[in-house]
């Protein structure tokens, strides 16, 4: 049985519990009056809710930073811990380059800030420290996706600066085109020097070769070998 199991059994075995167990000032109040009639039924519930919230509240918090959670799993986001993330803000932020106002890039795709395209539609904009909370957002977001790729014991091999190297092309071509790639396969495989070799072969936009492509997988492939 997984923690999280453990904790749902925790919760319905507490639920029960709670539903036979009333405060003490109850059949006081049961008796008193007609009004009660009506009072007991809903301060029932509000009580049974609250009993519920709290036992829920204090598994979850447990369940948040155990071993299997998803919170507890090397920070939540494996080779993506803080310090690799944090490390890849400016980084990323770099590439990317920040506009305040959405723009198509170079695909047609409606972006805003540093590459941010989810939700975004052409006539939007944003402050500074919105882009920097979208900025963080995404990058957690991809981050994680790419650790779900990615087996728990070569995780624990990667270096912080192969790790922001790996994050700002996962950022770049996205969750999915990352965890098909040849690059993925060879880092699952343990091949690190490989791993990094793959990554100037992503310097295609719209099926061609762009120059600004070519020069961010040159810097992050330069990152990613000199971390080994």
């Amino acid at each position: 049985m997984t923690k999280l199991e453990a904790i749902m059994t925790k919760t319905t075995t507490g639920v029960s519990a709670v539903g036979v167990t009333m405060p003490a000032w109850w059949p006081t109040l049961e008796g008193a009056s007609n009004v009660a009639v009506l009072l007991v039924p809903i301060l029932s519930a509000l009580w049974l809710s609250l009993q519920i919230f709290t036992f829920a509240r204090k598994h979850w918090r447990a369940y948040r930073t155990a071993d299997d959670g998803f919170m507890g799993r090397r920070g939540a986001f494996g080779i993506l811990a803080a310090a690799s993330l944090a490390a890849a803000v400016p980084v990323v932020s770099q590439f990317e380059g920040r506009s305040l106002n959405a723009y198509r890039d170079i695909v047609g795709v409606a972006t805003i800030c540093d590459g941010v395209t989810l939700g975004v539609t052409m006539g939007d904009t944003a402050t500074h420290a919105e882009c920097d909370q979208l900025l963080a957002r995404e990058l957690r977001a991809h981050a994680a996706g790419l650790s779900a790729c990615i087996s728990d014991d070569v995780e624990k091999t990667i270096p912080r600066d192969m790790a922001v190297a790996l994050i700002s092309w996962t950022y770049n071509v996205g969750i999915t085109a990352a965890c098909g790639s040849t690059l993925v396969r060879k880092l699952n495989a343990g091949d690190l020097v490989g791993t990094c070799e793959q990554l100037p072969r992503w310097n295609r936009a719209g099926g061609r070769v762009v120059r600004g492509l070519t020069n961010r997988r040159a810097a992050e492939f330069d990152m990613c070998i000199e971390a080994l």
